[in-house]
C-alpha cells in the first residue's frame, strides 16, 4: 500500500479513448490518454443532486451546496501510518450531472479506492487529468506517478 500526494481533475472516461507515446512522469512509465474536443465536454451518468443527498450522510464526509467537499478516511483507517488520508475538493455540474471533480490531498491507495467509491464511481470509469502538466492519464496511471516513499511518509 502506497501513500499519494495527489491534486487532479476527475473525469469521464471516453468509450473509445485514444492513448499518446509512453512517457515517464514522476518515476513513472504512463501512457496519456487523448481526448477529443467532444470527449472533453462529457460528463458523468450520475445525478449531481443524488451525489450531494448521499454524501450528506457520509459520517466522514462534508459537502457544501456548491459542490466543495472535505473528506478523510474512516476511523481505524490509514492503518500504519501517522496521519489520517485526506482528500478536498470541488464536484462541478453540469445540467443536474457531474461534470469534473477537482481533488487534492494525501492518502493511502485503499483510501483512494474509498473516495472513489463514495463518490459513486468505480476505477474503470474515470480518468485523471495531472493539471499541472495537462495530461490526461488513467487511474491506474494516476496511482503510479502520485505514488511516494512509503518510509518517509509513515514517519511525518
Amino acid at each position: 500500500m502506497a501513500w499519494h500526494v495527489f491534486h487532479g481533475l476527475l473525469h469521464p472516461h471516453p468509450d473509445f479513448p485514444a492513448y499518446d507515446v509512453a512517457r515517464w512522469i514522476r518515476g513513472a512509465l504512463v501512457q496519456p490518454v487523448v481526448l477529443t474536443a467532444e470527449q472533453q465536454t462529457k460528463h458523468f451518468a450520475l445525478s449531481f443532486h443524488e451525489l450531494l443527498t448521499r454524501w450528506q450522510t457520509l459520517p466522514h464526509a462534508l459537502i457544501e451546496p456548491d459542490g466543495s467537499f472535505g473528506w478523510s478516511a474512516k476511523a481505524g483507517a490509514s492503518r500504519g501510518w501517522q496521519r489520517p488520508s485526506r482528500i478536498s475538493g470541488v464536484f462541478y455540474e453540469r445540467e443536474d450531472s457531474l461534470y469534473y471533480a477537482e481533488f487534492f490531498g494525501e492518502a493511502v491507495t485503499e483510501e483512494l479506492a474509498h473516495w472513489l467509491k463514495d463518490v459513486g464511481l468505480s476505477d474503470d470509469q474515470v480518468i485523471v487529468q495531472l493539471p499541472e502538466l495537462g495530461l490526461f492519464v488513467t487511474w491506474g496511471d494516476f496511482l503510479k506517478v502520485t505514488a511516494t516513499d512509503d518510509a518517509a511518509q509513515a514517519e511525518r
